[in-house]
């Protein structure tokens, strides 16, 4: 069996569908591991509910995915989605949960 490390544990990658709980898990984990938690939809969402432009947003996840460790949490609608790409910096490990 393998054992926990958190100090292996540096990207997580939380994406799903609204109310899941991504951002109360992301909490928690950001707590046990001593990880920031970037919340994407607070950085792609502008005041008004505007989407941040294809360019800039590009520019703000390749700032946000060069931190040496993060939790990020955000909606995944399939198709192009605004945390495209967050998926490609961490290892895989799906997990779901069905209410």
């Amino acid at each position: 069996m393998n054992e926990f490390h958190p100090c292996l544990v540096k990207r997580i990658a939380l994406l799903g569908p609204a109310g899941a709980g991504k951002s109360w898990i992301g909490r928690q984990l950001a707590r046990l591991l001593d990880v920031p938690v970037i919340h994407l939809d607070r950085l792609y969402w502008k005041p008004g509910w505007v989407a941040t432009p294809d360019a800039e947003w590009q520019e703000i996840q390749l700032r946000e995915l060069e931190r040496d460790s993060w939790i990020a949490d955000g909606i995944q609608e399939g198709g192009s989605t605004p945390t495209s790409g967050w998926t490609q910096r961490t290892r895989s490990c799906s997990w779901t949960s069905r209410r």
